[in-house]
């Protein structure tokens, strides 16, 4: 009777976990990071850090999870930053004009462990391995996605696929697709702050309660400061369940830049570095910790109930399945 009444309060909780799963904990399987499973990014365009900050929406979810008040962009103008932030080095790029770079990027670090990526870019013609500059009928921006100027990407059919329309990212998000490595490039209307404010509130209500029920880091960024006079700092945002809830609401002041956000995924996944911009950056802080395999035993009677969550965190929470058996005690 004990043993039976155990396994139905084991069996309630794990139906309370699933019933509360986002659609991020399904779908394709995923190799498991120290402190996030997947990461996604959304990149906005060619602000000032306090300009953005005098956004009400942007100002909000700053205060949804750990507002970066000391990040800087790499260089100018925008694509030289957007191609450091995959491949640690600005790699010669030092315009918006079109660039093709035999070099390495974090694409090649998640393949070598088979690690999925994408991106999804705004008004990206359906053209297999589509590198023109614009679309000519939409506010498409090559410059604004970076991992079609990597020739090991571009001349491969079958890894420039990994580059989407962005009207696939909420099929893929729904079912549990997504890569976990994703960055979502809106087009040129959305990713500005006259616009970007109320975009970003519109796209966030569909997806943020699932971001924040997953094991799932959400970095919100912008590729360069307005003001080329001016240090080059920007607004970066970390937010979901990647984020301890102890951490919501505040702020880091430590110095960052893209580098450090690719520090970070190569940290999490233990890929190695490709350059000395990487290596020598700074890994953001304030991200969960797991423990993972974590057992609790205890004895209860003639009985021992083993119990364990898998994906524990330092702050409790629990990023993944809830499991207990029950047996006699030797």
């Amino acid at each position: 009777m004990i043993a039976a009444s155990l396994v139905a309060v084991a069996l309630a909780a794990l139906g309370s976990v699933a019933q509360a799963a986002s659609p991020l904990c399904s779908g394709r399987s995923l190799v498991a990071g120290n402190s996030f499973d997947r990461v996604i990014t959304i990149f906005f365009e060619n602000e000032d850090a306090s300009t953005v900050l005098a956004d009400p929406n942007f100002s909000a979810y700053a205060q949804q999870g750990i507002y970066q008040s000391n990040y800087y962009a790499t260089t100018h103008p925008s694509q030289p930053n957007y191609i450091a932030y995959i491949s640690g080095s600005t790699n010669g790029c030092t315009s918006d004009s079109n660039i093709n770079i035999n070099a390495k990027s974090i694409a090649d670090l998640l393949d070598a462990k088979r690690i999925s990526w994408g991106a999804y870019a705004e008004g990206l013609p359906s053209t297999p391995c589509y590198t023109g500059a614009t679309s000519g009928t939409s506010s498409y921006a090559r410059k604004h996605e970076p991992f079609i100027s990597f020739t090991n990407i571009q001349n491969n059919s079958t890894r420039c696929a990994n580059i989407k329309q962005s009207t696939q990212f909420s099929t893929d998000f729904n079912n549990g697709n997504l890569p976990q490595f994703t960055l979502y490039i809106p087009d040129l209307k959305n990713d500005g702050t006259s616009y970007a404010g109320n975009w970003l509130k519109g796209f966030l209500n569909t997806y943020l309660a699932g971001i924040q029920g997953s094991n799932t880091l959400l970095h919100l960024v912008f590729d360069e400061a307005e003001t080329y006079s001016a240090p080059n700092k920007i607004y970066s945002a970390l937010l979901g369940g990647a984020v301890p809830s102890g951490n919501v609401g505040a702020t880091d002041s430590t110095q960052y830049s893209h580098y450090s956000m690719l520090k970070t995924v190569e940290n999490n996944w233990g890929l190695g570095s490709i350059t000395t911009g990487d290596s020598g950056a700074t890994a953001f802080s304030g991200l969960r910790m797991s423990s993972r395999g974590r057992v609790h035993a205890q004895p209860f009677g003639d009985w021992v109930i083993r119990a364990g969550i898998i994906n524990e965190t330092t702050d409790g929470g629990a990023n993944g399945m809830f499991w207990a058996d029950v047996q006699t005690q030797d």
